[in-house]
């Protein structure tokens, strides 16, 4: 029963007395931090502008490292060495390779015989072209004495027009 009986006034929250309080302790924290800010930047403003006055003048140069045998000489150089001029050489004929005489990289003269192919075919082909070439000549001198042997017969009157044109 006593719970029923029990002033509940009591529990009752005054509204009024926080709202006063809580108002005065925002407007203070705002006023403190504000002024917390502004002192930072200041004090930045003027670090700041410190430094960049007093710039420090800088030499460069630039860093190596020498061994030893690399001091002592005239002259270092890398890199490759490329020839000045480069020949391509090839053969109108085909053939498999019967002497060699130099190496890639080597000198040459003029007319120097840098290789040669197996030419029995070469040869052969030659030759055949050679023994053409004399049955041909045979054919034109047989060709010429039966010209003038059948001029002559024509000069006579033993031969015909058409005889000396065939």
């Amino acid at each position: 029963m006593d719970a029923q009986n029990a002033d509940l006034s009591a529990l009752k929250i005054d509204r009024q007395k926080d709202s006063e309080e809580s108002g005065k302790s925002k407007r203070t924290a705002v006023v403190v931090s504000a002024i917390i800010v502004v002192a930072i930047v200041v004090a930045g403003y003027f670090a700041l502008g410190n430094a960049l006055s007093q710039a420090v003048e800088v030499s460069l140069a630039t860093a190596t490292l020498n061994s030893p045998s690399q001091s002592n000489a005239v002259l270092t150089a890398s890199g490759y060495v490329v020839a000045q001029r480069k020949a391509s050489v090839a053969s109108k004929a085909t053939g498999r390779l019967v002497y060699l005489g130099v190496v890639e990289g080597d000198k040459v003269k003029n007319n120097q015989v840098i290789a040669r192919l197996e030419d029995s075919d070469m040869k052969a082909a030659l030759d055949q072209a050679n023994a053409n070439l004399k049955m041909n000549e045979a054919d034109l001198v047989n060709a010429q004495r039966t010209l003038s042997r059948q001029k002559s017969l024509f000069e006579k009157g033993l031969s015909t027009q058409a005889d000396l044109d065939a």
